[in-house]
């Protein structure tokens, strides 16, 4: 029989224990001490991240553990799989509810267990693909806004000790709406920060986790299906004419103007995407000869100059194609028009995917990467992403080092991030604005 566990080990990550495993053995007895006799509380705990977290929170003994997730079938072989292994202790206080922790009958519950000493979420829209149409896009940003606004609302009633939620790796300069979203969410929970103690983590593509391309092959090779590997070119067209045949008309609940913008984000997000892709302006061209046919639809509404002089993101991008087109003073961002651009002075030595590239990393880093690990375990209280974000980027760009005196930081009681304008006198957390 196929063993995913040991696959993993030997051929992905290449090692047989947790990156983790001394720091958890270092600080059992802390963890012990912070987890035994508390009541736990897991919102989507049923999936890939959620699930692990419960794994390793068990052998420390939590008095009770209840586990909320809108999945009922994985909420069972969650408890199937708990209960059958001899290694990990289930408390007898141990209940999964198939709800939304939005729902009001989560707040019943919520209120008559007195709250929970840690709570940790992880129920989120976490895919780009999610962002389909403005209905989807409406049910993420109720998921990870507004219904984690309900959600820290009601843990202001009974404060844990502890809450943690999951973010993901878009959040950090974010270029679509969800890891936007998900941005606003990590700046929504620091504001509770003074009402009880929060953390949270930014996830990364997860490799074999539900939803992931690794394991969407293992399901299909299972079930003796073919493996879909589909043509970028015609998804790209494909996407491209339905947004301007959304342009020519409109869809219940989108405006002109909406569907151009919607339509300018996917081209500029391609052209994001694709920039260093030798060659990839070949495609393009053939895929601007079947857009331009749709784009016919528009007739003459589009017009080679604007009516009156405008700015903005796809004018600085585009405006020196003679390509771009405009409606009622929009521009429409031409679709072959992708400048490329390939890395500079790339060793292909250096790489985060072997042990001997990530050695090089650290060597070129010139400075002491244990300082650095110290201040990102450090807890920042009453800040915001941004500025705990910027004050590691700072640390790096001044290679640990003061910007006034040039002395390397030896302690972290050394490291203080300044505001260069006060934030009482309008300034902010943005990288340009700090300088430890």
């Amino acid at each position: 029989m196929f063993d995913l566990d040991r696959f993993i080990s030997d051929h992905v990550t290449k090692r047989q224990s947790s990156m983790f495993l001394e720091d958890l053995q270092q600080n059992r007895e802390k963890l012990q001490n912070k987890i035994q006799g508390k009541t736990v509380l897991v919102i989507g705990g049923a999936g890939s991240i959620g699930s692990s977290f419960i794994k390793a929170v068990l052998p420390y003994e939590p008095q009770t553990l209840v586990v909320v997730d809108l999945n009922e079938n994985a909420l069972t072989e969650l408890t199937r799989e708990l209960r059958s292994s001899s290694s990990i202790p289930v408390p007898v206080d141990y209940v999964t509810y198939p709800m939304d922790y939005a729902s009001g009958v989560f707040s019943k519950m919520f209120w008559a267990r007195g709250g929970f000493d840690i709570v940790a979420n992880f129920s989120a829209h976490k895919h780009v693909r999610s962002e389909k149409d403005i209905y989807s896009i409406e049910a993420l940003l109720y998921n990870n806004v507004i219904n984690a606004k309900k959600l820290l609302d009601l843990l202001s009633e009974f404060p844990p000790e502890a809450y943690f939620c999951v973010s993901t790796d878009k959040a950090a300069n974010p270029v679509n709406i969800m890891g936007a979203s998900k941005r606003i969410m990590e700046d929504l929970i620091f504001s509770y920060s003074e009402k009880f103690p929060v953390k949270t983590a930014r996830f990364a593509n997860v490799a074999f986790s539900n939803g992931s391309l690794p394991e969407g092959f293992l399901k299909r090779i299972e079930k003796q299906q073919p493996l879909s590997a589909p043509c970028e070119v015609k998804r790209i067209t494909a996407e491209a004419k339905r947004k301007i045949k959304d342009i020519a008309r409109p869809p219940k609940g989108m405006t002109e103007a909406r569907a151009i913008l919607n339509y300018n984000a996917f081209v500029m997000g391609e052209h994001e995407y694709y920039q260093m892709a030798t060659g990839v302006s070949v495609d393009f061209r053939d895929i601007s000869y079947q857009v331009s046919r749709t784009m016919k639809r528009l007739g003459d509404r589009l017009k080679k100059e604007p009516k009156e002089k405008i700015g903005g993101a796809v004018v600085d991008r585009y405006g020196s194609s003679k390509l771009i087109r405009y409606i009622k003073n929009l521009p429409i961002a031409p679709i072959s028009y992708v400048r490329t651009r390939g890395p500079k002075y790339k060793n292909p030595l250096i790489q985060k995917y072997t042990p001997e590239g990530r050695a090089r990393i650290h060597e070129n880093l010139a400075f002491d990467t244990r300082m650095l690990h110290a201040l990102l375990r450090q807890e920042v209280h009453s800040q915001s992403a941004a500025y705990a974000d910027n004050r590691l980027s700072l640390f790096c760009a001044q290679y640990g080092k003061c910007a006034v005196t040039g002395q390397v930081f030896e302690t972290l009681g050394d490291i203080h991030c300044h505001h260069k304008l006060p934030l009482a006198m309008g300034g902010k957390d943005n990288y340009q604005n700090l300088i430890l």
